[in-house]
């Protein structure tokens, strides 16, 4: 990544979506993180975090990320339903069930064309 001080919110969100592309997760948080410090009222960028921290098995800090999606614009569908599947995805101690997410995590709502 070059400068950020030169690098437009265009450019960053393109190398989010080519790092989520090449499953580079880790970068791909680090970029949306970025993004959110300059724009933190954009839902699509807690989205794609939501995502990558689900990619990575992180669930809690998806649902962090899905719900500070909703904070931003309480309308926003994929961050809705995406909570409502991890929620279902709750074991009865409260726990998610590694296994499952890990399998399912092919199933969360994404906007065409975005993360």
């Amino acid at each position: 990544m070059s400068d950020t001080k030169t690098v437009s919110k265009r450019q960053l969100t393109e190398e989010a979506r080519l790092a989520a592309i090449d499953g580079r997760w880790e970068e791909a948080i680090q970029i949306n993180s970025e993004l959110a410090q300059r724009t933190p009222k954009d839902a699509a960028i807690w989205n794609r975090i939501g995502k990558a921290q689900l990619e990575l098995g992180n669930s809690q800090a998806a649902i962090e990320a899905y719900s500070a999606a909703l904070k931003v614009d309480a309308a926003n569908m994929i961050a809705r339903q995406n909570l409502q599947k991890l929620e279902q995805m709750r074991g009865h101690s409260g726990e998610f069930r590694a296994r499952e997410i890990t399998n399912r995590t092919n199933v969360f709502i994404q906007e065409v064309g975005k993360t």
